[in-house]
């Protein structure tokens, strides 16, 4: 049973890709994905067959619920937060950061967080930027569960982030910075995606000041648990 830990999926847990080999064997008998469009995706984009799919729920919302719970969180507004994404492409994650940081440099009175990809090593590259940006009232955020800086946000940046389905479940004005025009909001229609540091600024700028009540309801786990029960 292969669980679905993110957007798509991990190709580990996936069925071979080319319809062309159906008979190479997949690494898993049953995948349990979140939702009806996820599954639909997969069969169409990794060649999984549907009655091999089982929906479960968004595993997201219950280990942000429980997270919450654990430390006794209480969301707040109050800073800006930027969730980096590394790019194989150093010119492209140049450029990348250089539309964040430029961004960040437009509101130099909010408090903000950046927060490193954990797959990325050098986190001293932020400290450069935030001096060459002479950016103030910043905070690099690391070695901490992505559920702190979260909950303190008021409005979230981010690339292609899975950490994205946590923003939308704390109800977070969320934008992803698509500055390659890659399509990053087609995994989450939800959410709107800009290309440019003043489009950042202009999401920034109209962002509707009242709080929204979250209500999250922990249920995939206890899903999947029936599942393997089923299945054994």
């Amino acid at each position: 049973l292969g669980i679905q830990p993110g957007f798509w999926g991990s190709p580990e847990l996936e069925y071979i890709h080319s319809k062309d080999d159906i008979k190479t064997y997949p690494l898993i008998n049953y995948a349990a994905v979140w939702d009806a469009k996820t599954r639909s995706s997969m069969h169409e984009l990794k060649n999984i067959p549907m009655k091999k799919m089982i929906i479960v729920g968004n595993s997201r919302e219950d280990d942000t619920f429980f997270k919450l719970k654990h430390h006794n969180l209480k969301l707040s507004n109050k800073k800006i937060l930027f969730l980096s994404l590394p790019f194989y492409d150093k010119a492209e994650f140049d450029i990348f950061l250089d539309k964040a940081f430029s961004f960040l440099e437009k509101i130099p009175q909010e408090e903000k967080i950046v927060r490193p990809h954990p797959n990325e090593r050098n986190d001293y590259i932020y400290q450069e930027l935030i001096d060459e940006y002479n950016l103030k009232n910043v905070q690099i955020s690391k070695d901490e569960d992505i559920i702190f800086p979260l909950s303190q946000a008021k409005f979230v940046v981010t690339g292609n982030s899975t950490a994205v389905m946590e923003a939308i479940l704390l109800k977070k004005p969320t934008i992803m910075l698509d500055v390659f025009d890659k399509g990053y909001s087609k995994f989450v229609n939800s959410v709107e995606s800009v290309s440019t540091s003043s489009d950042l600024l202009n999401c920034f700028n109209n962002i509707k000041k009242h709080n929204k009540q979250i209500t999250l309801k922990p249920k995939a786990y206890n899903n999947i648990a029936r599942l393997i029960i089923k299945l054994i």
